[in-house]
């Protein structure tokens, strides 16, 4: 199907009543063509389906793609007013008032918004420094980030201490393009931001039955339509952030459509996925910098340059699909264009082991982590020892060198 199709899809459906599956549809659309008023049709479904801070997000994406989108003008009006953003929400309805693609009875339903929080809007307070007063409820968070009065939000999953222990400074990052790859509620791109980052595109699926499933689709446990990443426009709406986020997986990535990045950090989605070398092969077109990559590691032989294949749910659940060893992710990362590679020197033993790898795309990038203690490089007497591995494992006599 087409992008066009895809749209016109998830309209019927919205307007059959079915606005979670017409999201779904919507989203296909937008990942093919990103346009203002496909942005704000996906948001007026989730809205409908019962997701507002992902739908205002929405919304406000679509009003910057086009601000003379009247409709999802109006449309984040009156998610606004319903919310008591009385301000900003009376700015927003008149604005889509004033707009000639109104129809008479929109324009009616508008001007009653307008007359029912305009005194409201008068006398109330400008929170400005006080984002808290006028946000949705706190969801659940993956991650733990810093919020701006100090405090965190409590995610299991830390990643608080790895920039200082990447060597990914704040000056490395300032004036960058920044590529968040499965970015869940969004630490590393909301660090990017608040660091100078030029640019930040995070990109992570939006629905838990758009993983990387097999031939059959997402086992009957998965629930379609169970939406992902509520604690990222959250915090986007929070910090009133400008990072962009597209609901796309990592093999649609495209430099045409995103550009190339300077830095792309991807953080706990290699073992998910069925074709890692197609990933990593797709993130170097987007990526001429670093890549930063943190995964999941076999409980095998770290030089044996290898890889595990999961079925089922044999690894902690279903679209747990690859188990690398150290080696593979290195030599994985080579074969991909990226000929420089610095390996975490702390090995992690056990089933759950993980590990963190830096590949740069240039010397230039490279220089910059070479003096890391934390951090081992991959050099000529690194790969001889995973060819030695490699060898003894298939029975070959060993290299000889002179």
């Amino acid at each position: 199907m087409t992008a066009s199709s895809h749209h016109q899809k998830g309209m019927d459906l919205f307007h059959a009543g079915c606005y979670a599956e017409a999201a779904q549809w919507l989203e296909k659309s937008i990942a093919e063509q990103e346009t203002s008023e496909r942005r704000s049709d996906w948001a007026a479904a989730l809205l409908q389906a019962g997701w507002p801070t992902q739908a205002e997000a929405g919304f406000r994406r679509a009003l910057d793609l086009d601000p003379a989108n009247s409709v999802a003008a109006a449309n984040l009006g009156v998610l606004l007013a319903s919310s008591q953003r009385t301000d900003e929400a009376l700015v927003l309805l008149e604005r889509a008032l004033q707009s000639t693609a109104m129809a008479p009875a929109q324009q009616a339903s508008i001007q009653q918004w307008i007359e029912k929080i305009r005194p409201a809007a008068a006398i109330a307070p400008r929170p400005s420094d006080l984002p808290s007063l006028a946000m949705p409820e706190r969801p659940k968070f993956y991650m733990n980030i810093e919020l701006p009065d100090g405090s965190f939000t409590g995610g299991p999953s830390d990643h608080t201490s790895w920039p200082a222990h990447l060597g990914l400074s704040p000056a490395m990052v300032a004036g960058k393009r920044v590529l968040d790859v499965a970015s869940n509620d969004g630490f590393w791109a909301f660090w990017a931001e608040k660091h100078g980052a030029a640019e930040v595109l995070a990109i992570d699926v939006e629905d838990y039955a758009h993983y990387d499933w097999s031939f059959g689709g997402p086992p009957a446990s998965v629930k379609r339509g169970d939406p992902k990443n509520v604690g990222f426009w959250w915090l986007h709406q929070l910090l009133r952030s400008r990072v962009r986020r597209e609901p796309i997986s990592v093999y649609q990535l495209d430099p045409e459509q995103h550009g190339v990045f300077d830095i792309a950090v991807m953080c706990g989605l290699l073992y998910h996925l069925r074709h890692p070398l197609l990933a990593l092969d797709t993130l170097r077109r987007v990526c001429n910098g670093v890549l930063i990559v943190e995964t999941h590691i076999a409980c095998a032989d770290p030089l044996l340059p290898a890889s595990l294949f999961y079925m089922d749910d044999v690894f902690r659940g279903h679209a747990n699909w690859t188990g690398p060893t150290e080696a593979a992710v290195v030599h994985w990362l080579c074969s991909a264009g990226f000929p420089t590679v610095y390996v975490e020197r702390d090995r992690q033993s056990g089933m759950y082991a993980r590990q963190k790898f830096i590949a740069c795309a240039n010397s230039t990038w490279a220089a910059n982590f070479q003096h890391n203690p934390n951090f081992q490089l991959c050099d000529s007497n690194y790969f001889r020892q995973t060819r030695a591995a490699l060898e003894t494992r298939l029975g070959l006599p060993p290299t000889t060198t002179t």
